[in-house]
């Protein structure tokens, strides 16, 4: 089996280990979706969940930071006189704290970037050429699309970084999986999924499953 997370690795990891499932879809497509379509949707999968899971928690640490930034900046300022703001700025409790809002704000655009992988992953997945071979795994993969971003606390790049793989997915899903899917998701997922489709209908020009 697959795991479902990376554990402590980071965006570089993840990264990583995109290129090689991508690869073993791209180049190696009669392979890796006849032999084993499924150990491929579990890699995706554990990428997505590792990306949805671990951007959030940067996000966390990006507000927490601010914060901290803030108030650091406003204790020196109540505690320094007449300095300049030069001077409250340049200070080393102030630069320390602006530092870690930088070094935050870099992880959570890592992770937008592990989305962005994420997505180019599910549509190299679900391309029509492969789509009798995926077929049966487009509702469940639809369901945890769906499902970790309602969860979860998707920032908006990140919903973004992540529309275009969920975009394919529902190009690629018949009917009945689109049924199966409705079967499966609570009142959130549902109404995620259909702000979903109804903005790839309208941004694709696509008649859609409904």
């Amino acid at each position: 089996s697959v795991s479902t997370s990376f554990g402590s690795f980071g965006a570089a990891a993840s990264s990583t280990f995109y290129r090689l499932v991508f690869a073993a879809a791209k180049h190696h497509p009669s392979e890796a979706y006849s032999a084993a379509p499924h150990v491929l949707v579990a890699c995706a999968r554990s990428l997505l969940s590792d990306c949805v899971h671990k951007s959030a928690r940067a996000v966390q640490e990006l507000a927490l930071a601010r914060a901290e930034a803030a108030v650091a900046s406003d204790e020196d300022g109540a505690g320094g006189g007449a300095a300049s703001a030069e001077d409250k700025q340049s200070s080393p409790r102030v630069a320390s704290a602006q530092a870690r809002v930088r070094a935050a704000a870099d992880e959570v655009g890592r992770w937008v970037e592990v989305g962005e992988s994420c997505a180019r992953l599910y549509v190299q997945l679900a391309d029509p050429r492969h789509r009798d071979a995926f077929r049966r795994y487009t509702a469940y993969a639809l369901a945890d699309y769906v499902g970790l971003m309602e969860r979860n606390a998707v920032s908006p790049p990140l919903r973004a970084a992540l529309l275009p793989g969920l975009h394919a997915l529902l190009d690629g899903a018949s009917p009945h999986e689109m049924q199966q899917l409705h079967a499966v998701l609570g009142a959130g997922g549902k109404a995620l999924l259909k702000a979903a489709h109804e903005e790839f209908a309208r941004d694709h020009k696509y008649a859609g499953k409904a």
